[in-house]
């Protein structure tokens, strides 16, 4: 991120004090979205492990989301209805630390959008 996620790079690295589950310490990371709370969220994020986790870990895991929204929408019509038209409220706020140049930068974050969860 430093300061952008429209930055064509940024570091994802574990730390003690995680404001987001992404730098969050141990454990299997669990399906999620990125930037939900953004209006317009990256289109595309591209991952690349630098370090191997130790014991075998580190598997990567992913969720087709175009796949879910359209057995949603053939299973589950009123729910798909609900997601495509009603704009719901995305919050996201507070703070992380990333290494810039050699030094610590606060990144501070207040986000807010009102959007449809499937466009």
């Amino acid at each position: 991120m430093c300061g952008s996620t429209s930055r064509k790079t940024f570091e994802v690295t574990t730390k003690v004090e995680a404001s987001n589950m992404a730098y969050a310490h141990g454990g299997e990371l669990p399906y999620h979205t990125d930037f939900p709370s953004l209006s317009q969220p990256p289109e595309l994020q591209m991952l690349y492990m630098f370090q191997k986790a130790p014991n075998n870990g580190g598997l990567s895991m992913f969720v087709d989301g175009f796949y879910i929204a359209e057995l949603m929408r053939e299973k589950y019509a009123d729910a798909f209805k609900i997601l495509t038209e009603t704009p719901i409220e995305f919050i996201e706020e507070g703070y992380d630390i990333h290494e810039r140049d050699g030094k610590d930068f606060k990144f501070i974050f207040d986000m807010a959008s009102k959007h449809r969860t499937i466009k």
